[in-house]
């Protein structure tokens, strides 16, 4: 069972928010942006709004290094050597490379569901981190493989489709 927590009280200079937002669609997709969003189970809107990872990973800013130690921390897995981290919605990897530069040497099952996104995170080529193609709710991940289960940051709703996800928030 993955358990997600997320920080409660970090007091630290500019902290990068951990949130959920609803997914925005227009109502006008084309027959061919709804065909390829079912194939990829995603919605329309996160197949367009991400489709130039490069774009993303070059822009989007970083976390804080001070607000990832306390969330791992939180988790029990700073300082434990050769922890097992499963990382849901990875994106291009900006939490994984973290996770991966480490000194604990971690192990990281990184899942993601876009395809232009995953592999960009593959042509990382990060030590310890195998990427996985899938979703929260279908993840290609052993049950009870890891120490910690983490969503750093997620563009759509994920609670509603797991049960027995707990956060605390």
């Amino acid at each position: 069972m993955c358990t997600v927590h997320y920080p409660q009280e970090l007091h630290i200079s500019n902290p990068t928010p951990f949130h959920l937002v609803k997914p925005h669609h227009e109502g006008n997709e084309t027959e061919d942006q709804l065909v390829m969003a079912a194939q990829s189970n995603l919605p329309q809107a996160a197949e367009e709004g991400f489709k130039d990872a490069n774009a993303y990973d070059a822009y989007r800013p970083t976390y804080p290094l001070e607000v990832v130690e306390a969330f791992l921390q939180n988790l029990k897995v700073a300082k434990q050597d050769e922890a097992k981290i499963v990382e849901i919605a990875s994106g291009t990897g900006k939490f994984t490379e973290i996770l991966a530069a480490r000194p604990e040497r971690y192990t990281v099952k990184a899942v993601e569901p876009h395809g232009p996104m995953r592999d960009k995170l593959i042509q990382k080529d990060l030590r310890g981190v195998e990427v996985l193609d899938g979703k929260a709710d279908k993840m290609p991940v052993d049950s009870e493989w890891g120490d910690a289960c983490i969503a750093a940051q997620v563009s759509l709703p994920i609670y509603p489709l797991i049960p027995e996800l707990s956060c605390s928030l």
